[in-house]
């Protein structure tokens, strides 16, 4: 035999002998894989429902005009990344590079969605939950853990496995152990398993057994990487890195068949493919991306074009990715990146996407310096009957365009328009070019939301600019039309009395007293009101003088509320609940009246301060655990503003306890938003529960209420700012007039 002849092929040696260049590019190429299909995964996802809202879905294009530039990029950060994703794993040249493209577009992806979040939440609409509420820390545990298991088994990756494992397990820590709303996600955990048997049904133990299991099993996952330490992984792809990237998808993919027995039906079952697909893309994504970007910084062979696209190439002539023998071949290089320069790149990159998001995502300035002339009979025209006569026209317009009996109504619109611009424009030029456009482009029945918001917004700096006393507050009602629903839009005018301008730990906040301009009256019945997305709160002093003349009355009668009580089980406190409001009253010659006034100022003030972010009150949680974050996120304003409320200089600061207590007078079994509050806030000023599981206890109740009523005022403020700093774990500043 000639001694040029090929030699006959090797035996297959054990894996740990293979080259490194082969290993290097099966993962090059299994990376360049997931990242075409991943990212069709990830588009799909964002064609697919984001939330169901009266058995209508929300797609991603109903929500992106309702949101800030900052929210919107929230939204439509997964598909560019995708989208991204899909280009470079066809352009990109090496694996390595690859790899760290992908971790930054998806630690881009993860910032943006926070940060758009943070924004969208001051915003008249906010994200959905799917958008705002991802555990970015679990499915990094996953991908680590993942890659971890690769990196043992490839000989010159070994060093790795130590970092890897770190990441999985700290990512889960911070996760499990932090807390996440009020309490911390592996505390729940032990709670659930220590109360399982006080469930009333096998079916709910059942039940509380399989959603322990599958929140624990991220835990479970970074735990098992431990044993990497001490045992590598016998094979590619092994045991741990299969439970790590496949495991979660499988469980959570087990319960889309819960979806069959909704009322919703296919729209669930969206949902939750919905999901399951994203857990499994951003799973494998990064997991494939987290092993290629480490092996590059090992392994000088296999990261070049075609090795990392193909897995059939050759390295160094020895044997291709199926054991067969080839002919000797040196691959040579066909460009990219470094990876030193890939990974600087990436870096760069995630932190130049993050700035923008930050600088799109800051909230909106707060406190106004709006200084009123004289009203006049031409403005209150223009303000009070201009205004109100256009706003009903375009909702009569509204319904009969929907009823497709539009032209009478039609044509009224247009002159009433016409004369609300004409008139404004009068008042102020600017003015009136602001209420042009308003009357123009709300001329759409699909107008969204919050281009409605800022045309209103527009006319009230004009206003302010011109020092007209007047206010529009634009209302966005949601209105349910059989299995549907629609939402109909109306502003309300407005005429300001006086701006209160306040100092908060250096920051500049206002309230605006106002009375209704006109005969409408908005229809929440509320004593104020604050818009996040505003720059001030508005007192309504109609409300505030009528609320304060009823309980002025009610004291002097002795009576707890002029209302029906509804609720059997405080009946018997009645009588002392009114006698002890009645020596209130009477002593010191209290005003009554102007104490309404002063709380609900300081009330809307702390909703301003507040904004949409306030920790979860450990009083809110106890009430409320287990139902949706938006139901809890209401109480606990709420009860922030309450408590605060409580603390008013100047304030009967009882008055607030008897409007709290009137919430739980008022309906049979108090679970309302305002019955709750008023729960949480007597729980968390006493110490002790007025409830016997989760029902008001009255005579528990009556025992706290009497306890707290006969403090000296300044002791009920001092515990009461005690008690916010406690519940919400900050300082309770408070404002200052300027």
């Amino acid at each position: 035999m000639s001694d040029t002849s090929p030699e006959a092929p090797k035996p297959d040696s054990d894996d740990t002998d293979k080259p490194d260049g082969l290993f290097f590019g099966v993962s090059a190429a299994r990376m360049r894989s997931r990242a075409r299909w991943c990212s069709v995964l990830l588009l799909l996802v964002s064609v697919l429902p984001l939330d169901v809202l009266y058995k209508t879905p929300i797609f991603l294009w109903d929500v992106v005009p309702e949101v800030s530039l900052g929210g919107q990029l929230g939204l439509l950060a997964l598909p560019l990344a995708a989208v991204s994703i899909f280009v470079a794993s066809f352009v990109s040249k090496r694996g390595g590079s690859l790899g760290m493209f992908v971790l930054a577009a998806l630690a881009s992806t993860a910032l943006l969605r926070w940060l758009g979040a943070e924004r969208a939440a001051w915003d008249a609409n906010t994200l959905p939950e799917s958008i705002s509420n991802k555990p970015a820390f679990v499915l990094l545990s996953l991908s680590a853990a993942a890659a971890a298991g690769n990196l043992s088994f490839r000989p010159a990756t070994k060093r790795a496995v130590l970092p890897m494992v770190s990441v999985s397990v700290v990512s889960a820590l911070v996760y499990y152990v932090l807390p996440d709303r009020g309490e911390a996600p592996l505390r729940a955990i032990l709670r659930t398993l220590a109360h399982i048997s006080e469930l009333p049904d096998v079916r709910f133990q059942i039940g509380a057994l399989i959603l322990t299991f599958l929140v624990s099993w991220p835990l479970a996952v970074a735990a098992t990487s431990l044993f990497l330490l001490r045992s590598p992984s016998s094979k590619d792809e092994g045991t741990v890195a299969l439970l790590a990237t496949w495991g979660l998808p499988v469980w959570l993919g087990l319960l889309i068949v819960r979806g069959f027995g909704s009322p919703e039906g296919g729209l669930v079952l969206l949902l939750h493919s919905a999901m399951v697909l994203a857990v499994t893309a951003i799973v494998g994504l990064c997991s494939a991306a987290l092993l290629v970007a480490v092996e590059t910084f090992f392994v000088r062979e296999g990261d070049v074009a075609p090795a990392s696209r193909k897995i059939s190439d050759s390295i160094e002539g020895e044997v291709d990715a199926f054991g067969k023998a080839v002919p000797s071949a040196t691959l040579a290089a066909t460009g990219g990146l470094p990876a030193r320069a890939a990974l600087i790149a990436s870096i760069a990159g995630t932190l130049a996407v993050g700035g923008l998001g930050f600088a799109l995502s800051r909230p909106p300035e707060k406190g106004t310096d709006w200084t009123l002339r004289e009203a006049t009979s031409q403005s209150d025209e223009v303000f009070g009957t201009s205004l109100p006569s256009w706003m009903r026209a375009r909702r009569n317009w509204d319904l009969a365009t929907r009823a497709e009996q539009s032209s009478e109504a039609r044509v009224l619109l247009k002159e009433r328009g016409k004369s609300l611009t004409v008139g404004a424009a009068a008042l102020d030029p600017a003015l009136g070019d602001a209420v042009r456009r308003l009357v123009e482009e709300s001329d759409d029945l699909d107008l969204a939301g919050r281009r409605w918001g800022n045309l209103v917004t527009e006319v009230n700096e004009a206003s302010r600019s011109a020092g007209l006393p007047y206010c529009l507050d634009a209302d966005i009602v949601t209105e349910l039309d059989e299995d549907s629903f629609r939402h109909s839009f109306a502003v309300y005018p407005y005429r300001i009395e006086e701006v209160r301008q306040y100092d908060v730990g250096g920051r500049p906040y206002a309230t605006l007293r106002v009375r209704r301009a006109g005969r409408v009256r908005q229809g929440h019945g509320r004593l104020g009101f604050s818009r996040d997305s505003q720059p001030f709160a508005l007192v309504i002093l109609e409300e505030t003088e009528e609320q304060g003349e009823v309980f002025s009355a009610i004291s002097k009668l002795g009576y707890c509320t002029d209302g029906l009580v509804a609720n059997n089980d405080l009946y018997s406190g009645l009588d002392r609940c009114g006698q002890l409001l009645k020596e209130y009253a009477a002593g010191d010659g209290r005003a009554i009246a102007s104490a309404v006034l002063l709380a609900t100022e300081r009330h809307e003030l702390q909703h301003q301060i507040d904004g949409p972010h306030v920790p979860l009150s450990p009083a809110v949680l106890a009430i409320m655990e287990g139902y949706a974050h938006s139901s809890q996120d209401r109480v606990n304003r709420e009860v922030s503003a309450f408590l605060a409320e409580l603390t008013a200089e100047g304030a009967a600061p009882k008055v607030t306890l008897v409007q709290l207590a009137q919430y739980l007078l008022a309906r049979e079994d108090p679970t309302g938003t305002y019955g709750r509050t008023a729960m949480a806030a007597f729980e968390a000023l006493s110490g002790r529960s007025v409830r016997r599981g989760y029902r008001l206890d009255g005579k528990a109740f009556w025992s706290v209420y009497e306890e707290l009523f006969t403090l000296p005022d300044d002791e009920l403020r001092a515990l009461a700012k005690t008690t916010w700093e406690r519940e919400f774990d900050a300082e309770l500043v408070t404002p200052k007039l300027r």
